[in-house]
C-alpha cells in the first residue's frame, strides 16, 4: 500500500497554468486515463512546466493506471536532484510491481540519501521488509 503522490501546481512568472491545472484536477479526481489523455496533448513548454515537472507527472498517471514499466521510464526522464528521493521512491514501488527486487532496493537506499524523513523511515522499513524476503 502506499499514498497516491501529489502533483503539484507551479507557477511561471506568479501565473497559474490552466492547462496543468486541468491535468492536475483530472488526476486528483481519479481520472487517470483522462489525464493521461489530457498530459499527452500537449508539450511540457506547452504546459509551461519544466520538464521535471512533466515526466514526474507522467510517472505518477502511469502509476496510478498501474503501468510499472512506463513509470519508470517517465521518472527516468524526470530527474530533478531537489526531487530524487520522491522519485526513487516512486521508481522503487514500480520495481516492486514488477517484481525486480533488487532494484527496488536500490532505489530505496537512494531514498535513505535523498529522501524527506518521513520517505527516509518509509524506505529503512520496506529495504528491512525485502531482505527478510530474500533470504
Amino acid at each position: 500500500n502506499f499514498s497516491v503522490p501529489e502533483l503539484t501546481s507551479p507557477t511561471s512568472r506568479g501565473i497559474s497554468n490552466q492547462k496543468w491545472e486541468y491535468v492536475i484536477k483530472l488526476y486528483n479526481s481519479g481520472k487517470y486515463g483522462q489525464a493521461l489523455d489530457s498530459i499527452n496533448t500537449y508539450t511540457p513548454s506547452q504546459l509551461d512546466v519544466d520538464i521535471a515537472t512533466y515526466y514526474q507527472g507522467l510517472g505518477y498517471i502511469y502509476l496510478m493506471m498501474d503501468q510499472p514499466a512506463a513509470v519508470i521510464e517517465a521518472l527516468d526522464l524526470s530527474f530533478d536532484a531537489l526531487k530524487s528521493g520522491e522519485i526513487a521512491w516512486y521508481r522503487a514501488l514500480a520495481y516492486l510491481k514488477l517484481k525486480e527486487i533488487d532494484q527496488a532496493i536500490l532505489q530505496l537506499e537512494l531514498v535513505m540519501q535523498y529522501g524527506s524523513t518521513n520517505r527516509k523511515k518509509d524506505a529503512r522499513s520496506l529495504i528491512s521488509k525485502l531482505k527478510t524476503i530474500g533470504k
